[in-house]
C-alpha cells in the first residue's frame, strides 16, 4: 500500500557560518550550491580517504535532523504540515552556542553538544510533541522511519 511521500524537518546552517563551511568541507559536498567542495586540509602522514568516508553523508548534505523520514496520517495535508512548521519556526528556538563534538550515534558520525544543553533539549522535546501528530504509524513496509 503507498502511504504517499515521506516529510522530514532539518536545519541547515547558514551557508556563510563556519560551521556550514566546515561541515560542507568534511562531506565534500556543498547542499546549497549542489557542488562538491574541497575536503578539509591534512598532513600527508594521516591517510584519511575523506571521499570514502563522507559518501553516504554526502547524499543529504551537512544537516541536523529535527525529525526523522515519516509518512502524513491521512487525516492531515502538507499544508496543514508547512503550515505548522511555520508557526514552529516562530517560537523561536534559538540555539545560541554550545561546543561541539563529534560522536557515533548508531551507525553514523555526528556532530552533538559536548555538554547538557537544555536548549537543545527543549528543542527536540517541541518537535517530538508538535510533529509526531502528523506522523502515521510505521507499517511494516514503512521500516522503522528512514534515513537521516
Amino acid at each position: 500500500m503507498d502511504q504517499g511521500p515521506r516529510y522530514a524537518i532539518y536545519f541547515v546552517p547558514p551557508a556563510q557560518s563556519n560551521l556550514y563551511r566546515y561541515g560542507s568541507s568534511v562531506l565534500g559536498y556543498d547542499c546549497y550550491t549542489g557542488n562538491a567542495t574541497g575536503f578539509p586540509g591534512q598532513p600527508e602522514s594521516v591517510a584519511v580517504n575523506w571521499n570514502e568516508l563522507g559518501e553516504e553523508p554526502r547524499r543529504y548534505g551537512f544537516h541536523a535532523t529535527l525529525k526523522a523520514p515519516f509518512h502524513l496520517l491521512p487525516s492531515h495535508s502538507e499544508q496543514q504540515l508547512i503550515n505548522a512548521l511555520q508557526n514552529f519556526a516562530r517560537l523561536g528556538h534559538a540555539i545560541y552556542t554550545f561546543v561541539p563534538a563529534v560522536r557515533l550515534l548508531a551507525d553514523f558520525f555526528a556532530v552533538v553538544s559536548r555538554n547538557h544543553e537544555p536548549g537543545i533539549d527543549a528543542l527536540a522535546a517541541s518537535c517530538t510533541t508538535i510533529f509526531d501528530a502528523f506522523r502515521a504509524p510505521i507499517s511494516p513496509k514503512s521500516g522503522r522511519g528512514g534515513s537521516r
